[in-house]
């Protein structure tokens, strides 16, 4: 909030390079489309429910609960799944 309150109450201007240093934005790329659609090939390369449980634990974090027993369900059932299974064969050294 701090940053933010300075900018926005001195009316200042910065650039990518300090944006990133003080925390207002996360990634930096000359060519912001190539940068958008690697980030959105990188999260559609994963299991759409996996994706849900990590958003949900995102969120339950944001929110301030340490502890959710549906959350450890789902977290936990995501280890035995035939598509974890398959990621970590894909990982292994000669495929």
């Amino acid at each position: 909030p701090g940053q933010a309150s300075r900018l926005l109450l001195a009316a200042g201007s910065i650039d990518s390079a300090e944006a990133a240093r003080i925390g207002l934005v996360e990634l930096v790329a000359a060519d912001a489309a190539a940068a958008v659609d690697a980030l959105a090939d990188a999260i559609c390369a994963n299991s759409g429910e996996s994706v849900a449980v990590l958003k949900r634990a995102i969120g339950l974090a944001g929110a301030g609960h340490r502890r959710d027993e549906e959350q450890d369900r789902r977290f936990d059932s995501m280890f035995g799944s035939d598509d974890l299974r398959e990621r970590l064969a894909a990982l292994r050294p000669g495929r």
